[in-house]
């Protein structure tokens, strides 16, 4: 049975064959494939649980113990070193696979943890392995794959000896437990205690997930609005919650339920707390929020090199990190773009009872901050001031709105704000005729066009009617730039 670690690094990670040889000779442990800096740790950490529990270390053997393939700069000893220990232990047959993660202390132990076990097992069953033996932790499981629990090294060697059919099979392996469900929404309501037109946009933009950018002098109250975004998101599939899962156990967070992921970084997010970074190529807020919705309160308030970064990630559903030596990982970012703005720097601009003390040169420096190539993403922009032209519904009817159109979606295969769609010639020129008055570009038309099916298929229309592409027109209000 061959012993395989993973050793994580982005998205991606690696799986490492653990080898061993042990032999006669001048007694030595040397160990290949991880850091010079870290082998010193990790032997005194394996002899020290060896000894803790009550298995003896074969001190007086040469021992070679080495990770294939071999890779540095993405080695983590927290997931080797039970891989490690159950190696020096047994001698097994090389027939079958088995991932084995986790982290040792120096009384044989097993550290509970959940990160980037998820990510181990997806990618165990990607390279055909079902076996798994991991830390007692709170995490999913793949379906196909058959994982025991540890908290202790000798819990680990006797489930491994259990594996191998040396001992009867007393511990029953835990396999996949759907978390999948016909329901759409969850059962909440405190969206009903706020009334506002902007909660007709607002599901638009859910149904379809399209970007959306709220706008007025009342950021307040529209931010508690967009808090209750949760309310109106459909439950995720359980395509879309593979990947969730795995960008959260990279994280190191537990994700045990099929709510859509819901972000609201701070305004003094770093460039890389957003698009990800460090050593490991760890994910951000735009890989955190895939498949749901990253949240911008106040966001003229972001640095503007954050803003700008979030342009390719919006269109493209990726963000690429790279670091030294060439190594490079790509996360999934297809979230949705929700921005909340003040229409200046002091928030009382066009207000009809408040003195705006801002000059017109402030007021244009501080929408630049966006810029026109950022703002021309967003096929959905209100004035909440002029938000009252849009009906007002109830949740329970928002909710039935948004799940006709996302179950419309779901059978034609995409959401519409990642899907071509084409007009009848009537129709498309009455857009091209309002996109030449309006000096529009060619990706405002096509976001038009896709808010326009987004509102047909709330209203339960097969095809989209003038009436459809003119409320479009409308949620693509004018800005002040």
């Amino acid at each position: 049975m061959a012993i395989y670690s993973y050793a994580p690094f982005g998205y991606e990670g690696d799986l490492s064959i653990v080898e061993i040889d042990i032999r006669n000779g001048l007694p030595s442990f040397d160990i290949c494939g991880i850091k010079d800096s870290l082998c010193e740790e990790c032997r005194t950490t394996l002899k020290k649980a060896f000894l803790s529990s009550d298995y003896k270390f074969p001190d007086n053997k040469r021992i070679m113990l080495s990770l294939h393939p071999a890779d540095e700069s993405s080695y983590n000893k927290s997931l080797s070193q039970l891989a490690f220990a159950i190696a020096l232990i047994n001698e097994y047959p090389k027939d079958e696979n088995i991932l084995v993660v986790g982290s040792l202390d120096e009384y044989g132990n097993v550290e509970s943890t959940s990160r980037n076990i998820f990510a181990a097992l997806q990618t165990a069953k990607k390279h055909g392995i079902t076996k798994a033996i991991i830390p007692n932790c709170s995490v999913a499981i793949p379906e196909g794959m058959k994982v025991w629990k540890v908290d202790h090294l000798k819990d680990a060697v006797d489930i491994f000896d259990q594996v191998l059919g040396r001992k009867p099979l007393k511990i029953d392996a835990l396999e996949h437990v759907s978390t999948s469900s016909n329901k759409v929404f969850q059962n909440t309501s405190s969206l009903d205690n706020y009334t506002s037109a902007i909660k007709y946009p607002l599901a638009v933009a859910i149904a379809g997930r399209h970007h959306a950018l709220f706008w007025g002098t009342d950021i307040e109250f529209t931010n508690s609005i967009c808090r209750c975004i949760p309310e109106l998101q459909p439950t995720l599939t359980n395509e879309e919650l593979e990947s969730v899962n795995r960008i959260y156990s990279i994280a190191g967070y537990d994700n045990n339920s099929n709510k859509r992921p819901f972000r609201i970084p701070h305004q003094s997010a770093s460039v890389e707390g957003i698009c990800g970074g460090g050593v490991n190529c760890n994910p951000g807020e735009i890989s955190m929020a895939h498949n749901g919705v990253l949240l911008l309160e106040d966001a003229a308030e972001f640095k503007s090199s954050v803003l700008q970064l979030l342009r390719v990630p919006i269109e493209s559903g990726r963000i690429t990190l790279s670091r030294g030596g060439g190594r490079t990982s790509s996360y999934p970012a297809r979230f949705q773009l929700i921005m909340t703005a003040r229409p200046c720097s002091c928030g009382n601009y066009d207000s009809p009872n408040k003195l705006c003390l801002c000059s017109s040169h402030a007021i244009e420096q501080y929408w630049k901050k966006f810029s026109s190539p950022l703002l021309d993403r967003f096929p959905i922009r209100i004035h909440t001031n002029d938000s009252l032209k849009y009906p007002e519904f109830s949740v329970k009817i928002l909710k039935t709105m948004i799940e006709t159109a996302v179950d419309k979606q779901r059978t034609r295969g995409t959401y519409n704000q990642y899907a071509d769609i084409c007009l009848p010639n009537k129709l498309d020129k009455m857009l091209t005729q309002h996109c030449v008055r309006n000096n529009l570009s060619v990706r405002s038309r096509r976001n038009i066009i896709r808010v326009a099916r987004t509102i047909a298929d709330m209203h339960g229309y097969d095809e989209i009617l003038s009436v459809h592409l003119t409320e479009a027109f409308s949620m693509f209000g004018d800005l002040i730039i």
